[in-house]
């Protein structure tokens, strides 16, 4: 049962498992067993566990080739590590400029070299998995080829590997 929460982002895994990201209900798999019924799982915030969700407000989510699940967040991005049920949270910090630079994560996408790919609403952070370092990416008026604005909210790739950044501005 889900209550009042509404239902904010609904993704198909590899391998039948269903995630559905709420706004303030957390995380919840859904997995069909052989009788036809479903096994919920749900994954709330727990500030007692330094391991849990970092949000209950979910936005976005991505299972990359490697079948790690990524869960973009209104307070970050994290990992699940599926077979010991832990969250690895990423979190913006002013004090480190290799980590996230805003915490709203509105749609994630893993390019064809395993890096993940977020927009925010400061803009693109790009993460490389290998070394947990994140990069930046600003609208900037004084070049022509900069994006239009720094409110992002969806990336796409296209067959060709040309990734398509949808922003809030123009």
């Amino acid at each position: 049962s889900f209550g009042t929460e509404k239902i904010t982002v609904l993704y198909q895994a590899k391998y039948g498992v269903k995630w559905l990201g709420t706004q303030g209900g957390g995380l919840c798999s859904a997995q069909k067993l052989k009788s036809g019924e479903f096994r919920f799982t749900r994954y709330i915030t727990d500030p007692r566990q330094a391991n849990s969700i970092s949000s209950n407000d979910i936005l976005s989510i991505l299972e990359d080739p490697q079948h790690n699940l990524w869960i973009g967040t209104q307070n970050g991005l994290n990992e699940l590590d599926k077979q010991r049920k832990k969250f690895k949270s990423y979190l913006a910090s002013k004090n480190d400029k290799n980590s996230l630079n805003n915490n709203m994560i509105h749609s994630i996408l893993c390019d064809r070299t395993g890096l993940i790919w977020l927009a925010t609403d400061l803009g693109l952070n790009i993460l490389d998995p290998a070394s947990d370092k994140f990069w930046h990416v600003l609208s900037d008026p004084a070049k022509y080829n900069s994006l239009s604005g720094d409110l992002l909210r969806c990336i796409y790739a296209d067959k060709s590997g040309t990734i398509w950044l949808g922003t809030y501005c123009a």
